[in-house]
This record gives structure tokens, sequence and C-alpha cells, in this order.
């Protein structure tokens, strides 16, 4: 894994050489702190993977991608709320981060997963997993699985025509369904 971490920050560090020395340094570092917090995840060792990517996100405050890999670290280690609010933040940088929008779901659908008929999902954690699969097939209307779920939610809301037109729109994209 150390291999794979140094042929990546010296890619990297070849990648920016073009940029003004300030703006490189920066750069690089943000970019090693970053390959640090991913190593660091991949070693169980969470909290130093975060301290990490706040470190990265210090030097380069507008990557999404640093976002979305913390979001993901956070959602690996159970923190929900922190996991939310980082691909949220993502999402500000980059509505087009497609990544922060799985996650999103991913935080939804277990919610969902876990409610019961005693406690149903709430009608807004059900409203927030449309939104992001309509995110996601915004940005990439091949996504058949995300047309399935959003179908599917707009079927457990109980809006039976809104889910008939996603399957419809599913079956433009995939017709022999």
């Amino acid at each position: 894994m150390t291999n794979s971490l140094l042929v990546l920050l010296l890619t990297l560090a070849t990648a920016v050489t073009g940029f003004a020395q300030g703006q490189t340094n920066s750069r690089a570092q943000a970019y090693y702190h970053f390959s640090k917090a991913r190593l660091l995840d991949d070693q169980g060792q969470a909290s130093q993977a975060i301290d990490e990517f706040k470190k990265a996100l210090e030097l380069d405050p507008n990557n999404s991608l640093i976002f979305s890999e913390m979001a993901q670290s956070y959602l690996r280690n159970n923190m929900f709320r922190e996991a939310t609010d980082t691909a949220a933040k993502a999402i500000a940088v980059d509505p087009d981060n497609v990544e922060a929008h799985k996650l999103l779901t991913t935080i939804y659908l277990q919610a969902i997963g876990r409610a019961t008929a005693q406690q149903p999902p709430s009608a807004e954690t059900i409203n927030n997993a449309i939104h992001e699969f309509e995110e996601i097939v915004r940005i990439d209307p091949t996504e058949r699985q995300s047309f399935l779920m959003l179908g599917r939610l707009y079927q457990i809301k109980g809006d039976l025509n809104k889910a008939a037109d996603i399957y419809k729109r599913f079956l433009g994209i995939e017709p022999s369904s």
C-alpha cells in the first residue's frame, strides 16, 4: 500500500508543476493529506483519517472529492449526521458530484430500511431520498438502479402516477426490462 501511495504522490506532484509555486505547494500538500487520509481509513484508523481529510480541506476548501471521501469515511464509521453534512458540502461545491448524491441515498435508504410498522419512515426522509435519486438520474440518465429505486420510493410515498412516469422513463433506457 505504501508503494501505491508514493506513486500517487509522485504522479500528483508531476501533474501540478505548471501552476504557480505557491498554488502548487498548497495543492500538493492537500493531495498528500487526502492520500494519507484514505490510507489511514483503509487501515481502520478513522479518527486520524478524518483529521487528515480536514487538513486537506484547509488547503483545498473547494474540493468536492475530498468532501465526498470524508463523508464516506464518516458513513463507514456509522457517523450518519457527519456523513450527511459532509456529503451536502460536497454537493454545495459541485452539484453534479454523483458520488455524494449516492452516499446520501445510502443514508436515507438505511433510515427507511430501519423503519417498522409502528414507526414508519418520515415523509422528510422519503422526500430526501427521492430528491437525491432525482439528482442522480439528472446527472446520469442511464443509471438504471436509481430509476428503479426512484419509482419504488414514489410508490412508498403513494404517488403512483409519478412512479409510473419514472418506470416509463426507465423503459426508455431499458426497453427489454
